[in-house]
């Protein structure tokens, strides 16, 4: 069984993990061309440090350092034994979706043309090549690459009350009902689901109002603004107002719901499903 969390460099797994981590760079690079962090500068609050563990053992680690309107990823390490069994793609999924929910939308690595199967990697993931970042010098070991990750962020008009999330919304829906354009005031409104897992509440947290039976509608508590609809019939998802969203823009309604409560006045021409 495979499990990832945040641990400190500092343990005794995490000290092997990166003393093999530092073994494999000196094999291919000379000790002038890696730019990497010791343990005792891992274990910083501006960086998480992650480890992959197969039935219990150490296997794996990477450390994702907060350099504010970006991340950078450091110590990707897979032990020999772990090899092979995606457990280099599955610390950087953890990873990214840690960035993602801290509300960063880029990474950003140091790596090595030399470190040939972590470049293929990072490719496959959608990395692509750019220039130094930061305080690296132009160094012909070295290889640059970042990635804008996919997902969002939103917030209320006071911007009190702020959420992220990681990855691609479940759904996108325009709804009709009458509880949700009394809650809004609007003609109709747009929501996207959001798996729980793959979302998380910044800032202040929200009020909530138990509008029906099974229902919670979250707002700001300060500015009123209607935040995120919750219903035991969806119990593993949060629905957002797109409306909140940062760029709302980003994201594609792909149907119409309780069109049947739709007020008479108003004509849509869109050609989405209505139901």
């Amino acid at each position: 069984m495979l499990a990832i969390a945040i641990e400190s460099p500092l343990s005794p797994d995490g000290l092997a993990l990166i003393a093999g981590s530092q073994s494999a760079l000196l094999e291919v690079f000379t000790p002038d061309e890696i730019f990497t962090l010791d343990p005792s500068e891992l274990d910083v609050p501006a960086i998480s440090f992650f480890v992959a563990r197969a039935d219990g053992r150490a296997v794996g680690c990477v450390a994702l350092l907060d350099c504010g309107d970006y991340g950078e990823i450091k110590r990707l390490y897979v032990g020999p034994e772990g090899r092979g069994k995606g457990l280099a793609r599955a610390l950087m999924a953890a990873l990214e979706t840690h960035a993602c929910l801290r509300g960063q939308r880029m990474m950003r690595l140091e790596t090595g043309d030399a470190l040939v199967a972590a470049v293929a990697l990072y490719k496959s993931l959608g990395y692509a090549v750019r220039g130094p970042f930061g305080d690296y010098p132009e160094h012909p070991a070295s290889l640059f690459m970042e990635r804008a990750l996919p997902g969002g962020a939103g917030h209320c008009l006071c911007g009190q009350v702020r959420f992220a999330y990681a990855g691609a919304p479940e759904w996108v829906a325009h709804c009709h009902c009458e509880s949700c354009r009394r809650n809004c005031a609007a003609p109709f409104t747009t929501f996207l689901g959001i798996k729980d897992g793959a979302w998380r509440w910044l800032g202040a947290p929200p009020m909530r109002f138990a509008s029906s039976p099974g229902v919670e509608r979250l707002f700001c508590p300060h500015c009123g603004t209607p935040m995120a609809y919750r219903a035991e019939r969806w119990p593993q998802e949060q629905h957002f107002y797109a409306a909140t969203l940062e760029d709302p823009a980003s994201v594609t309604p792909q149907q119409h719901v309780n069109y049947a409560e739709h007020l008479a006045w108003i004509a849509l021409a869109d050609g989405l499903p209505r139901r």
